[in-house]
């Protein structure tokens, strides 16, 4: 969309596939696109795929952290670092619990969070990635998860943690503790498939089963079809420049 009208690009436009699993922008306007058949970049004339590096494999999500290194999540090829320059691949061979992941996170204190499919999430240091091996401390259900399915994480203002999960709804990470944050018996079971920090340090959460959720600190709110969603199947949430959420 250029501000005037949509453009379409599918698989014979240069795209690995059709089936697009998610989209970012780097500092330098390319738009990188994850798909359920591996990698894509778009410069804005063209696209380029990405098959070497484990990057054939579904890309989960793709994260940009404090140092503008992109980081692609994938099933079943670890996480795949970019550094403007070249990529490097990151699997069991190199310290990860598991080479299915979902989502990753840089905090405050520059520690990379890495959400799994079954074996929860772990904790890795950024020093870490230059020291040969990955030193990871994984936590799961034992722990104090709710699931040990991590799909999507989010830091809030106060460096509280939040985990999505695919059947446990909600886990906080905060004063070194794992706790499962729960509204109702209804939704302690829900896939959660998006967590947004908007600029007023809310939380809203996307829900597979029970719509939209807005956290704030001192309550929270549901949103559904009757309070005009077109569906309660929420997929991402964007908050745009004029603080408007997309859903």
């Amino acid at each position: 969309f250029d501000g005037k009208k949509f453009s379409s690009f599918r698989k014979s436009n240069g795209l690995p596939t059709s089936d697009i699993t998610a989209v970012l922008e780097d500092e330098n306007k390319n738009i990188w696109i994850g798909t359920t058949e591996g990698l894509a970049k778009f410069d804005g004339i063209s696209f380029t795929s990405f098959k070497n590096y484990g990057l054939n494999h579904q890309i989960n999500s793709i994260y940009k952290d404090s140092k503008e290194i992109i980081w692609f999540c994938t099933l079943g090829g670890g996480i795949v670092s970019f550094d403007g320059k070249s990529f490097k691949q990151y699997t069991r061979k190199e310290g990860l619990i598991t080479d299915s992941i979902f989502c990753l996170i840089q905090d405050y204190d520059k520690n990379y969070w890495i959400g799994t499919y079954h074996f929860g999430v772990s904790k890795i240091t950024a020093t870490s990635f230059t020291s040969g091996r990955l030193k990871c401390q994984t936590y799961t259900k034992s722990d104090g998860l709710s699931s040990n399915n991590i799909y999507c994480m989010q830091e809030d203002n106060q460096h509280t943690i939040w985990l999505g999960t695919t059947n446990g709804f909600l886990t906080k990470y905060e004063n070194g503790k794992f706790s499962p944050f729960v509204i109702s018996d209804e939704t302690k079971t829900d896939f959660v498939a998006d967590i947004l920090k908007d600029s007023r340090n809310n939380i809203w959460v996307g829900t597979l089963e029970h719509g939209l959720i807005k956290i704030t600190n001192k309550d929270y709110s549901f949103y559904t079809e009757a309070e005009g969603l077109s569906s309660h199947c929420i997929n991402y949430l964007l908050e745009d420049k004029d603080k408007n959420i997309w859903i």
